[in-house]
Parts: structure tokens; C-alpha cells; sequence
């Protein structure tokens, strides 16, 4: 492995499966997303929280049991991501173990509808109570440190632990997937716009549970995304239909105070490595009208572009978008932690070996692709990219990584319209990549949610 240090990896909101009282309630498995959607709807009056709870537990019987190891979606709260799994396996694969009395690998699940603040709380015990037992196992770890690998908004509850709760004595790097370190204006949409039409039978219900949850509050865009006319405004000194003055205060108070805990910092401290995905249509602005809010893929005109759901302008603060210290890969949020090439460079991170991006060639692919569709509809998937004429693959895989079809396409337009489906309830990754490039490595790939209006 060629390092002493633990590996701890932190998933994104809904990323852990969530029990009451040892019953399931937000789980799945392959070909079963569809019942856990249903089931945590059925649930959501145990999973509702009190207006009030801030940065407390309501210890109300529900805790985070393990790692979701399948593709996973609530819908209106976030994006359809692929399981932890692969990327597990591949740790376990480099000789970390989340095995027997000394592991190495520790994989943290927490309950995502809490603060952030209070699972960087639960984190600090978890990192610290481990590598205790690591540290004592042998003579020649006794200094060893933690490495943070964090997804999405796992790198939020990692940044408040390091930051603020001085995990920076213990941890040597953090490596973030996709995390939104200024927020995200999905959760704008999770919060203040309607529920994806397939969905809207139960949106009344999700509703109520999503806009509880100071996580999600705390997803919210603390840089200036509301447009203006030619100006761009702070969300908090906006009127948002949907949204209430508290709710945004508390996402802008949440990244105020990191900003700051981190501009404070000095001496030893952890190294930082942001992986972000890039040159996929996402939502970076906000516009206010007459008939509600509307968010854009443009910021002032001009498209940063993103992973899909994190926008390129969530980068760091006071990082811009060449700098050196980013990691770029054209592909979605939700299979970043999945994505072969990634890997490779996780790993070289850790055990601080040569490994490399393995870049598919120059050419850009960028996928504009719905997260939820209805079961027996026609849909389309809208593709540019840089090379005219090419040929494309598009490969669809069903909840058990099982290629269902793949087809090619020559692209001659840019953008391109590419007609899907109709599939089956379930969950599904649509993998779009060069055709002659081995697509583990090249290829772009969104998660969708196929549902029943019936259900």
C-alpha cells in the first residue's frame, strides 16, 4: 500500500442507508430502487425533523447502518449516484481492509438529514477513535494520520471537522469527489421548485421531509449566482419564492464560518486535493420572474459548465478554474466516485505513487441527459462535443452494471439528440464515450431514474 495512513471514505447526501429501529428505511439493491423510493416515502413521517433542530440530533430512532452500495436517487433532493461499491473494492483491492480489530479502510456512514456541523462532530469520533486503534497496533504507526475521501457532500462535513473541530491535527490529505464547496443551485431545486413530473405524486410528502433538513439548507449557493439584470447577487440578499430568510441564512452562516476557520489556519496543515467534473450542462445561475424562479446553465452569459449538479464556480474560494491545484474529469457527479480514471488518481493521491489521469484522447464530451423519466417514454439525451464528425457508443446499463444495449451513433451536428427508452421502472446509467476508446476510461455516464406514474 506503501502508506501507514487510514482511509476514511465520507459519501454524499443519501449516500448512507438509513435504519429505524434495525428496520430499513432508505436502502436499496440492484433492481430495487424503485421499492426504496417507495419506501421512503411510506416512512416520511419517522423521517421528518423538527423545524427547530439546528445542529442537534432528534434522536428519533433512525441511524446510518453502512454505505449504499447500489445506484441511488431521491428524487427532488439530489442527483441519481452511483453505489460506493467500486470504489470500495478498489480500495480493498490496493491491500486496505475494513476487516478484523486494526482496519485501515473505514467507511462512515451518517444520516444526511442532519447538519453538517453535527456529523463533522460524529466524523471527529469516528476518525479519531480509529486511528487510535491503528496507532496502537503496531510501533511503526504510531504516527500515522487519516486521509479523507469524501464525496460530494461528504467534503462539506470534512471541511467542518479539519477546519473548525481540529481534525487538521490528525489528518494528512483530503480529497474531495464532486464536492459543492460554495453550494449548488440544485439544491435551490430541491427546495423552491416542484418535484420532477413522474414524481409529483409524492412530492407533497418529500416536500416536507427535504425542507426540514439542514443539510440540504446548507447545500445551498453562497456564491453570487442570482442574476440580475448585468449583476449577480448573494442568495441571501434575494426574496426566493419557496425559500425562507432562515433556511438561507443558515446555508450563507455555514460557509461564512468555514471561509473563515480556513482563512485562520497555519502551520501543518492537511493538503487539499479537489477532483471536480467538468464540461457537463449544469445549473450555475439563478433567475427571478413573474412565474417563479428558473435556474440556468450560464453564469452571466457565459457557461462554466460543471459535473451536472455541482457548478465549476463551487470551486474552492480564491481558487480559479485553471488552476493547478484542480483535478478535472469530464464526467457526472453521481458516478465521479465510480469513474475508473479517477480512481487511479485516488490512489496515487494515497499512496503518493506516479499514477496519472488516463484522459480520453482531446476530445470533449458533454451529455445533457434528464435524472427521472417515465416508465414506456420516449426521451432524449442531447450530446456535444468538440469533433465533428465522430462516432459515439452509448451504452445502457441496468442497476446491476448489465449492458442492456449498446448502439453507435456517427455525429455529424454538435449538439447531437439521441433518442432513449423506453425502459422499465428502475434505475439505469447511460454511458456515452468515443467508439474505439475502451469506455470504463472515456466515457461520460448519467444515472437515471425510470418511474411509474402509477407507483
Amino acid at each position: 500500500m506503501m502508506t501507514n495512513d487510514i482511509v476514511v471514505v465520507v459519501p454524499g447526501v443519501t449516500g448512507s442507508e438509513l435504519t429505524y429501529h434495525g428496520e430499513p428505511i432508505w436502502t436499496t439493491s440492484a433492481r430495487a430502487l424503485v421499492k426504496s423510493i417507495l419506501r421512503f416515502t411510506d416512512n416520511a413521517h419517522r423521517l421528518r425533523l423538527p423545524e427547530d433542530i439546528g445542529d442537534n440530533s432528534p434522536n428519533d430512532g433512525i441511524v446510518a447502518s453502512r454505505l449504499v452500495d447500489s445506484l441511488h436517487v431521491i428524487p427532488g433532493v439530489w442527483s441519481p449516484i452511483c453505489g460506493y461499491d467500486v470504489l470500495l473494492n478498489r480500495l480493498r483491492a490496493r491491500g486496505f481492509t475494513d476487516d478484523g480489530p486494526e482496519p485501515n479502510l473505514i467507511a462512515f456512514p451518517y444520516d444526511w438529514r442532519l447538519s453538517n456541523r453535527y456529523n463533522a462532530g460524529v466524523l471527529k469520533v469516528a476518525v479519531e477513535r480509529a486511528l487510535e486503534i491503528w496507532r496502537s497496533s503496531s510501533p511503526e504507526r504510531a504516527d500515522s494520520k487519516a486521509v479523507l475521501l469524501c464525496h460530494s457532500m461528504g467534503g462539506l462535513i470534512a471541511r467542518w471537522y479539519v477546519s473548525v473541530l481540529g481534525g487538521y491535527e490528525v489528518v494528512s490529505k483530503v480529497i474531495t469527489l464532486g464536492t459543492p464547496y460554495r453550494g449548488s443551485p440544485k439544491a435551490v431545486s430541491a427546495l423552491a421548485l416542484e418535484a420532477p413530473a413522474p414524481f409529483k405524486r409524492h412530492a407533497a410528502v418529500l416536500r416536507q421531509v427535504t425542507s426540514a433538513m439542514p443539510s440540504v439548507h446548507q447545500l445551498l449557493p453562497s456564491y453570487a449566482c442570482v442574476e440580475t439584470g448585468a449583476s449577480l447577487n448573494y442568495l441571501r440578499d434575494q426574496s426566493i419564492p419557496g425559500l425562507s430568510s432562515r433556511v438561507v441564512n443558515d446555508g450563507a452562516e455555514f460557509y461564512a464560518s468555514l471561509e473563515e476557520a480556513e482563512a485562520r489556519q497555519s502551520g501543518d496543515l492537511p493538503t487539499w486535493y479537489p477532483i471536480i467534473g467538468i464540461e457537463q450542462p449544469t445549473p450555475s445561475g439563478i433567475t427571478i420572474g413573474l412565474a417563479g424562479i428558473d435556474l440556468n446553465t450560464t453564469l452571466c452569459g457565459t457557461n462554466f459548465g460543471g459535473d451536472g449538479t455541482v457548478p465549476a464556480a463551487s470551486v474552492p474560494r480564491g481558487m480559479s478554474l485553471d488552476d493547478n491545484r484542480l483535478n478535472r474529469i469530464g464526467d457526472k457527479h453521481g458516478h465521479l466516485q465510480a469513474n475508473a480514471a479517477v480512481l487511479d488518481e485516488v490512489l496515487g493521491i494515497i499512496t503518493a505513487t506516479s499514477f496519472r489521469f488516463k484522459a480520453p484522447g482531446d476530445q470533449i464530451i458533454a451529455v445533457d441527459s434528464p435524472e427521472v423519466v417515465s416508465a414506456g417514454e420516449r426521451w432524449m439525451v442531447s450530446v456535444s462535443t468538440d469533433r465533428l464528425p465522430t462516432a459515439l457508443i452509448a451504452t445502457v446499463l441496468d442497476e446491476n452494471r448489465r449492458v442492456l444495449r449498446r448502439t453507435q451513433h456517427n455525429i455529424r451536428t454538435s449538439p447531437h439528440s439521441l433518442e432513449l427508452g423506453p425502459l422499465e421502472p428502475g434505475g439505469y446509467t447511460i454511458a456515452l464515450s468515443p467508439a474505439g476508446q475502451p469506455p470504463e476510461r472515456s466515457a461520460v455516464v448519467s444515472p437515471v431514474l425510470v418511474w411509474s406514474p402509477t407507483e
